[in-house]
């Protein structure tokens, strides 16, 4: 193995997939590369199968084709058959990431898929975030490694929601058309507030929502507050703070971790928008939650 790389759990199948269902696994593992590491792997082509890499942590380039994407924490990259790539690593940042390659024989994921291999042939619009895609990609590493009856049921289900995950990622506007009747806004509202809650890691701009369903923020916001009777960007910072409490309270991460991860520009930001929503600052839930 080249010093420049550590793998930590790489299962191939790639020449005979391994079968769940109605699904194929040719590839899954988590892959971290070390202080050293630069180009983690040469160029290399894909056959017949679909592959996500989910980055973890660091940053680094993939070149899919000659065309070079720059990767960051929490990007997901869609490799489709065929494609040749290559994956580097930035030296200060190395990264860490998932990655899983499959395939599908049901017609109507299959069919959809095949739409996007053609509508997104261009290697620089394949790059998206979907933290709920992520946590799939993760259940199914565990699951893999994992002997238990239902494993062959179990990562079928995981399989095809990851590929439903990535139709639903990349058919944005189809989805949106669903809402132009006023009756329907009340469902709308709450797939505005499943999208927060299940992207609030990833989420930059609550610009996203309009990409995501197809009309204006000033729109979106309106009706949101006429039916929600609270403001969009009140939502997203209640959830974002509800979610620093759960994080507070796990145990697992620094005061500082916490407000990287829900992108907040300082502590300070993070400190004062928490002691504005609760009434005290995080230092002192943190504390209180040490001491239960």
């Amino acid at each position: 193995m080249d010093n420049k790389k550590v793998f930590h759990l790489d299962i191939i199948h790639v020449p005979d997939p391994l079968k769940f269902g109605d699904t194929y696994l040719f590839q899954i593992g988590r892959f971290f590369s070390s202080n050293s590491a630069e180009l983690l792997f040469d160029a290399h082509a894909h056959s017949k199968y679909y592959e996500l890499t989910i980055v973890l942590d660091g940053e680094g380039v993939m070149t899919t084709n000659n065309v070079p994407v720059k990767l960051n924490k929490n990007d997901i990259y869609l490799t489709l058959p065929t494609d040749i790539h290559k994956i580097e690593s930035d030296k200060k940042h190395p990264l860490k990431y998932d990655f899983i390659s499959f395939n599908t024989e049901n017609s109507r994921l299959k069919q959809e898929l095949d739409k996007i291999a053609l509508e997104y042939l261009q290697p620089d619009t394949r790059l998206f975030r979907n933290t709920q895609l992520a946590s799939l990609v993760d259940y199914c590493i565990t699951e893999i490694v994992d002997e238990n009856p239902f494993k062959d049921l179990s990562m079928n289900a995981a399989l095809n929601l990851v590929i439903a995950n990535i139709i639903k990622n990349f058919s944005p506007r189809a989805s949106a058309k669903k809402f132009t009747n006023p009756d329907q806004w009340e469902q709308m509202c709450y797939l505005i507030m499943d999208y927060i809650n299940s992207n609030i890691f990833t989420i930059k701009s609550l610009n996203e929502l309009c990409e995501r369903f197809n009309y204006s923020y000033p729109y979106l916001s309106a009706i949101f507050k006429k039916h929600c009777s609270q403001n969009l960007s009140d939502y997203y910072q209640f959830q974002k703070l509800e979610k620093a409490k759960e994080l507070i309270f796990s145990g697992k991460y620094s005061l500082t971790e916490i407000a990287e991860k829900l992108g907040y520009s300082s502590i300070y930001a993070f400190s004062k928008a928490f002691k504005k929503q609760y009434g005290n600052p995080p230092s002192s839930f943190k504390q209180t939650a040490n001491n239960k």
